[in-house]
């Protein structure tokens, strides 16, 4: 019976020893936790999974990237970045196999700016907005969407992630101690209290990109809204959603608008056809995106120009301004599109 429970107990700290993490790995946390928590406070993506997948992707501050460009998440350089770049092979899992490719990667000046360019490339980013909706503390959730939503070619990835959080603890940096009072029943005495909270967040992407509908205020506006007709609005701007037949012509007539001025509005030259739900502004768009969703990332071959600053209520020139570029640019599937 002794002889049993030594062999269990020598089972159990092998375990421990499993889950303790490294030295390596401690030194990396200790550095790098404050700025994870930081970025979770700044745009929302949980501090654990932030450690989590920089140490995944840079061998924990090892990797030739990481020591050569201060690249921790092995972020590409796309045609809309305008920095230096560094050069490597790289390992991806394509066809079922790893194959080794040549990548270009971003360079950065300092850590810093590599975690704060991964958090706003999670942030703004289609593919990975609805992960926003989860609650901050859901690691598990977090990491499968990750691997759901393709950011790595790996497998394995999400279980990595998880294995990695649930190894080093990683998910009590998602939360910080707050000090509060309680006042004791009986004797009134105030007694000191230390409470883990949640890191606050900001308001997640899809919910400022919601729609609102504007409620009829006639007299209110510079055109009369119709009864019938219901009016909507993003980036404090109105727009009205296509019906089938209709045109930017029929529309302006319906709201008093010139025609010319409504052509300008939506940032098209000739008037066309309209697809049914398409969104139609009656009012001119703004300069700059809503505070929160700062920038674009394209995630899909059809995506434009046009379309995004459709979707934001954007100008279409503002984007041109912002981004130094014009007319002649045709987006990649990850460039980055700033939008304030």
């Amino acid at each position: 019976m002794k002889k049993l429970l030594s062999i269990i107990a020598g089972v159990g700290s092998l375990l421990l020893l499993a889950a303790t993490p490294t030295q390596k790995q401690s030194e990396y946390i200790s550095r790098w936790s404050d700025v994870a928590q930081k970025e979770m406070a700044r745009t929302g993506v949980p501090a654990s999974i932030t450690l989590a997948q920089a140490m995944l992707e840079s061998g924990t501050g090892q990797s030739e990237l990481a020591l050569q460009a201060n690249n921790h998440f092995g972020i590409k350089s796309m045609s809309t970045y305008h920095g230096p770049v560094y050069k490597i092979k790289t390992k991806e899992f394509l066809n079922g196999k790893w194959v080794v490719v040549d990548a270009q990667f971003r360079k950065y000046t300092s850590g810093e700016q590599s975690f704060s360019d991964h958090s706003d490339f999670l942030r703004y980013s289609a593919r990975y907005k609805p992960l926003f909706e989860l609650d901050p503390a859901d690691y598990k959730g977090w990491a499968k969407g990750l691997g759901k939503a393709g950011y790595a070619t790996d497998p394995e990835y999400p279980n990595k992630l998880i294995r990695l959080i649930e190894e080093c603890d990683l998910a009590r940096f998602d939360s910080k101690p707050v000090n509060s009072q309680v006042t004791l029943p009986v004797s009134g005495e105030v007694e000191q209290k230390v409470e883990q909270v949640v890191i606050p967040t900001p308001p997640t992407p899809l919910s400022l990109e919601k729609e609102e509908e504007v409620v009829s205020r006639i007299g209110t506006e510079h055109y009369t809204y119709k009864i019938n007709r219901k009016v909507f609005r993003v980036n404090s701007t109105n727009f009205v959603k296509a019906h089938k037949g209709e045109s930017y012509s029929s529309i302006a007539k319906l709201f008093d608008l010139f025609h010319g001025e409504i052509l300008a509005f939506n940032d098209v030259k000739n008037d066309h056809p309209l697809v049914e739900g398409e969104r139609v502004f009656i009012q001119k768009k703004m300069a700059r995106s809503v505070k929160g969703l700062d920038k674009h990332v394209i995630s899909e071959k059809c995506e434009s120009l046009w379309s995004i600053s459709q979707e934001y209520g954007v100008r279409l020139k503002s984007i041109y301004r912002l981004n130094r570029i014009n007319s002649s640019y045709v987006p990649k599937e990850g460039d980055v599109i700033i939008l304030r």
